[in-house]
């Protein structure tokens, strides 16, 4: 049986910033999906509909053949082309998670992105990523770098 001692000198070997980079390396797709699945439904990362499509968009988009319909007074959906979600990329900086893209397209639509709360994360999404994702990938990885 393991001691306090040596528990605490497993403890020691373990670099806990380190580790939870891997594991928001590890889950990046599923990390960037909670903010897709708010893009998907018209909404920011705060919660709000962004906007709603004209019966005018409606009839020029059918030309563009977008990812997903654009229908009149329905919420955008943010998959024209699929740039925006396809390119999509997670830092970890100072602890904190920050999400991007680089199919943001020219500095209109980036002005757009960056001007409406597109790309980020809520307390509800940020708990869902810590506790949903984060977390257990991270216990995982702590049991088996400490064996316990």
């Amino acid at each position: 049986m393991a001691t306090v001692k040596d528990l605490l000198n497993k403890l020691k070997g373990v670099n806990v910033s380190s580790l939870t980079a891997t594991v928001i390396k590890e889950n990046e797709k599923e990390i960037i999906s909670v903010n897709q699945q708010e893009l998907s439904q018209g909404r920011n990362f705060i919660g709000q509909i962004v906007g709603l499509y004209s019966k005018r968009t409606e009839s020029l988009s059918k030309d563009s053949n977008p990812r997903r319909p654009k229908k009149a007074g329905q919420p955008y959906n943010f998959e024209d082309t699929g740039e925006l979600f396809d390119r999509m990329f997670i830092i970890y900086r100072n602890t904190k998670l920050i999400i991007n893209s680089r199919g943001k397209g020219d500095s209109d639509k980036t002005l757009f992105v960056d001007g409406n709360d597109l790309l980020g994360f809520n307390d509800v999404s940020q708990n869902i990523i810590n506790q949903e994702i984060i977390k257990p990938a991270l216990q995982k990885k702590f049991r088996a770098k400490t064996k316990l």
